[in-house]
């Protein structure tokens, strides 16, 4: 109704297959966003005072401070929220389910619901109990491979 006292056309956020999936993009991002937020939180004020009165005392500036102190000290926090994040997509059911159901088409259809729709809606359990194994494999091996390559990363900063 804005838009259209504005002279423009109505958007068809949830009924065009390509505005579909950005407008549950966007919606994901905004739900997510404050629980980033409480783990960076919580992650900056871990970090001490001391690293920042030592880089201080080393003349490093604030961008410096940030770059070397701040940035280093959040990977931790950082990788657990990629981690979280990168679950949570692939598991992504609730918001699709309420805003589009899969829909329009199958614009939206992502493999939960498709995993749902297999098991609930067409009665298809063992296809469904099947792509609920390959889900939990795509996981598993995201979260095994971040995890390896994190190592490698903290390893080649020790200089081991």
């Amino acid at each position: 109704m804005v838009l259209e006292r504005f002279g423009l056309e109505p958007v068809p956020w949830l009924s065009s297959p390509a505005w579909a999936m950005p407008s549950l993009i966007v919606t994901t991002w905004w739900v997510r966003l404050g629980f980033c937020m409480i783990v960076y939180l919580a992650a900056l004020q871990s970090i001490g005072a001391q690293y920042y009165e030592a880089a201080a005392l080393d003349g490093a500036s604030p961008l410096q401070q940030f770059r070397y102190v701040t940035w280093p000290l959040l990977a931790p926090a950082s990788f657990l929220l990629l981690i979280l994040n990168v679950i949570y997509s692939f598991q992504v059911f609730d918001l699709i389910f309420v805003m589009t159901g899969g829909g329009p088409g199958f614009a939206t259809t992502m493999l939960v619901q498709y995993i749902y729709q297999s098991a609930f809606v067409t009665s298809e359990m063992g296809y469904a109990s099947a792509m609920g194994m390959v889900l939990f494999v795509l996981v598993v091996g995201f979260t095994v491979v971040q995890w390896r390559l994190s190592r490698q990363d903290e390893i080649a900063a020790r200089g081991l």
